[in-house]
């Protein structure tokens, strides 16, 4: 599969929106208020997003509408105060709650034992996300690449793809997409395929899904169909005729 041809995407976006690239070392706060500053970051030329990374995993799935879930983890972290993976759970059924200031809390406090850093910022990133601070969820993603020395995780293009749609950069969105697509076409080149990879998804990771791989196949569609296509079609005519 090609990646899309540079010309059909140009990449505008306002750099006063994000702050330079360095912004994303530092250490996250845990002020749920405030806004994230994160760089505009393109998929890299030549690179392949496809490295495993065992830290993009959930370790204990969370259910927001279970009535005893929240006691339950509480009661394990009592009894475990120093257990990531519970702290990180926790957190993240805080988030899908819409409790932004206790998952935070949570999160730096997981981060703060730095046992696992790079699951924890993973999770982070999907919480951000799913409170409407994608820019956020970039930050914590662009950490997390940074604190597991895996920048071309698997996890990165799709990842990456629906923050940047969520935050209105369609062009970057699509680009990131393409990233995913080429580095696992048997899970996002096709909607079919798409549908069951996300099935597990909720609602508003699902649809910002959705609205980007729309996206991507109408550029990839434009760009078989397009005024290039048709260029080289007529060139190639024009040779057959002359060479007859």
């Amino acid at each position: 599969m090609k990646m899309l041809h540079p010309l059909l995407l140009p990449l505008v976006i306002a750099s006063a929106a994000f702050a330079p690239e360095s912004s994303a070392d530092a250490e996250p706060g845990i002020d749920a208020a405030a806004g994230c500053p994160v760089a505009a970051v393109q998929p890299e030329a030549g690179s392949r997003y496809a490295d495993p990374d065992r830290n993009a995993k959930v370790r204990l799935r969370v259910d927001p509408e279970s009535p005893t879930q929240a006691a339950e983890l509480d009661a394990r972290i009592t009894a475990q105060p120093d257990n990531v993976s519970l702290l990180t759970a926790r957190a993240f059924l805080h988030s899908r709650r819409g409790e932004a200031n206790a998952a935070a809390v949570l999160y730096q406090r997981a981060l703060a034992l730095d046992q696992d850093p790079g699951h924890v910022l993973w999770s982070w990133g999907w919480s951000e996300l799913n409170l409407g601070r994608p820019d956020c969820a970039l930050a914590r993603w662009q950490q997390a690449r940074m604190k597991t020395g895996i920048p071309n995780a698997f996890w990165v293009g799709y990842s990456y793809a629906i923050a940047y749609w969520a935050l209105g950069e369609r062009e970057l969105a699509v680009r990131w997409y393409d990233a995913a697509a080429i580095a696992a076409p048997q899970r996002y080149a096709s909607h079919p395929a798409l549908t069951v990879g996300i099935g597990h998804w909720n609602d508003r990771e699902r649809a910002l899904a959705e609205q980007v791989f729309t996206a991507w196949e109408k550029v990839r569609a434009d760009e078989t169909s397009g005024p290039r296509a048709q260029r080289r079609l007529n060139v190639t005519t024009s040779t057959s005729r002359n060479a007859g």
